[in-house]
């Protein structure tokens, strides 16, 4: 091994570490600014009369919730700017949802000190307005060669976290389970030094809608979403991970479908976004996917990959039932609890590490 890649193999394995507990020597950089993840609903607002507040729905208002238990560490002051000159109602909510503190802001850059008891923030912002909330007191992000990239992530329920995918779309996780900062790609991201650009994950979908299964209105095809991945910011993605085929192979659809709908998805993003890497993910076991039948459909991605020229981010033998389901399995059977989530990002993260050494 050469003095890189035995370099590289050292920030990996103290990524691993840092995700199991394990205590590392503190960064001399301490206290950084960074901006901070955000859930996001269109088209409405909350309003506040007294203590009370509500949801008033209002197609020129797009809301905000900016969660404590979403970011990797918690920030001391926030920092935003609204860029029209009109009132913006922001307030803090404890953890019984009472709110704790509450200011009206016009145009220009503010700041507001994180109380000790808030659960989190919320922000009604016009839907012209660019909103990049900062955190201040952070830790710093990771210094690798995928520092600052922008990431996206196509998937299904395994990736579909409420306020992070289309809020018209079905999601499997939200706040009631875990906060979003344990999810694998932000946990993906936070141990690569990306931004988190696009998470386009719907519960129940696939690469092929089966006939019939739009009757319970959940199953979705993926030919009208798949190249929805730039940010609401604007920006494209750099790196590309796509999670799907699960739901088509227990659906029984027929390999030989999945394999030419996948490559021609493949296909649409690549012109979509020719500058971006872009990677297939296979599945983790599980008590749903046994051996054979995992085997098989993660044959059938592997190729797929190959065919296509793309990347590959291996979970197959990530150690998910290493010991008993319920260890990482949020209901034994199919989905991960946090400590699985937390498992893929490290996963990913070090294959995706491993690979920018190579190149």
């Amino acid at each position: 091994m050469n003095r890189k890649n035995f370099i590289w193999m050292l920030v990996i394995t103290a990524s691993l570490l840092g995700m199991t507990g394990c205590s590392l020597p503190e960064t001399e950089e301490s206290g950084v600014e960074r901006e901070l993840l955000c859930q996001f609903r269109e088209g409405c607002r909350y309003v506040t009369n007294g203590e009370q507040y509500w949801e008033e729905k209002n197609p020129e208002w797009d809301l905000y919730w900016l969660l404590m238990d979403d970011q990797r560490s918690r920030p001391e002051e926030l920092r935003f700017e609204f860029t029209e000159d009109i009132e913006h109602e922001v307030f803090a909510l404890n953890k019984d949802y009472q709110i704790i503190w509450k200011n009206t802001f016009g145009s220009g850059r503010h700041s507001a000190l994180v109380p000790e008891t808030a659960m989190g923030f919320m922000f009604s912002v016009r839907e012209t307005e660019l909103f990049r909330p900062v955190g201040t007191g952070m830790h710093p992000r990771m210094e690798t060669p995928l520092t600052g990239r922008c990431l996206s992530v196509l998937g299904d329920s395994v990736s579909a976290f409420a306020g992070y995918i289309p809020w018209e779309d079905y999601a499997y996780y939200s706040n009631m389970n875990f906060g979003a900062a344990s999810m694998w790609w932000a946990v993906l991201a936070e141990k690569t030094g990306m931004e988190i650009c696009k998470i386009n994950a719907v519960s129940s979908s696939g690469i092929v809608v089966p006939e019939g299964a739009m009757a319970d209105g959940l199953l979705k095809g993926n030919s009208e979403r798949c190249c929805n991945l730039s940010s609401k910011k604007g920006e494209s993605p750099d790196e590309i991970l796509v999670m799907l085929g699960g739901n088509d192979y227990l659906e029984q659809v027929l390999t030989e479908r999945i394999r030419q709908e996948y490559l021609d998805m493949l296909s649409r993003i690549k012109r979509a976004y020719p500058n971006a890497h872009i990677y297939v993910c296979t599945y983790f076991q599980s008590p749903t996917l046994t051996s054979v039948p995992l085997e098989e459909l993660n044959r059938l991605l592997r190729d797929v990959a190959q065919e296509a020229e793309v990347g590959l981010i291996d979970f197959e033998d990530c150690g998910i039932l290493e010991s008993e389901p319920e260890k990482y399995l949020i209901d034994g059977i199919l989905h991960p609890n946090e400590r699985g989530q937390i498992l893929l990002g490290v996963c990913a993260a070090q294959q995706m590490l491993e690979r920018s050494v190579d190149t």
